[in-house]
């Protein structure tokens, strides 16, 4: 047997990451150390669990097993059985507390108009459906294996789409839409390398506020991913201290999974 035949390549020492893991190392060090290089897992978030459900019908829909026309239904039962104990965001006051605010109904009713209108992506053929993929990537001599979902892929008669369903609100800014940009941006390198075609533009299908936030894509904004992502890689295999971030108190009371043991930040509430 000749080994060489069977052996493609040595991975040993090369780091596996995706968007989400690059990402939380610039929202909070020390929530990265203790998710993926300690493994403490905490509790999620309502928020969460409605992106997750509307992302789950989104999904059944685009792999044929539900209709079009069931999407309200669908939604309407999902919610219900899923989302049952409502939303609640926490809002940080100057005293150092939160104000609790129920928004149970916004997201609801973002989410019903967006069902009950939607038009399937009349006209585009898919592609892939939460396509999941590693891939090895080498650039300015750094290696990173490179792990993503893909929401949607589409595609026209010349060209691919990337889309990434959100149940955020509208972007901030356009340095805040630039931030997330570089995902999907990520992701039209494999799905270039996959379907040999260009991926023409990407789409944030913001499903809460019913809008489709699309971009061209062009090799500048790739380039400018890449680089981030390398040196983001480069940052977390040299890092030794793990600061936390406890300036976004909105992220560590309603996002973070880790917030009911984060030292750092019940300790600010303590105090």
């Amino acid at each position: 047997m000749n080994i060489s035949d069977i052996i493609k390549g040595d991975l040993t020492g090369i780091g596996r990451y995706s968007f989400s893991r690059l990402s939380t190392y610039h929202t909070c060090q020390h929530q990265y150390n203790e998710y993926y290089n300690n493994h403490k897992r905490g509790q999620g978030n309502s928020f969460a669990s409605y992106g997750t459900m509307a992302h789950s019908i989104l999904e059944s829909y685009f792999r044929d097993e539900i209709s079009l026309d069931s999407l309200k239904d669908e939604y309407i039962q999902r919610f219900s059985d899923e989302c049952s104990d409502g939303i609640q965001m926490f809002l940080p006051t100057k005293d150092g507390g939160f104000f609790e605010k129920d928004i149970t109904s916004l997201y609801y009713n973002g989410g019903l108009e967006f069902f009950e209108n939607f038009d399937g992506l009349e006209g585009m053929n898919v592609l892939g459906v939460e396509e999941n993929f590693d891939i090895l990537i080498e650039y300015k001599g750094v290696k990173f294996i490179f792990n993503g979902f893909i929401d949607l892929v589409v595609e026209d008669e010349d060209y691919l789409y990337v889309i990434d369903h959100k149940s955020k609100g509208k972007f901030k800014s356009v340095a805040e839409k630039n931030e997330y940009r570089r995902q999907l941006a990520l992701y039209s390198v494999y799905a270039t390398y996959k379907w040999g075609k260009p991926v023409k533009e990407a789409w944030f299908n913001q499903f809460r506020i019913n809008v489709i936030e699309k971009f061209e894509m062009t090799d500048e904004i790739i380039e400018e991913a890449l680089t981030w992502a390398v040196n983001t890689v480069m940052d977390i295999e040299s890092e030794f201290l793990w600061l936390p971030n406890t300036s976004d108190r909105f992220y560590c009371r309603n996002l973070c999974d880790l917030r009911e043991q984060c030292v750092y930040f019940n300790r600010n509430e303590d105090s």
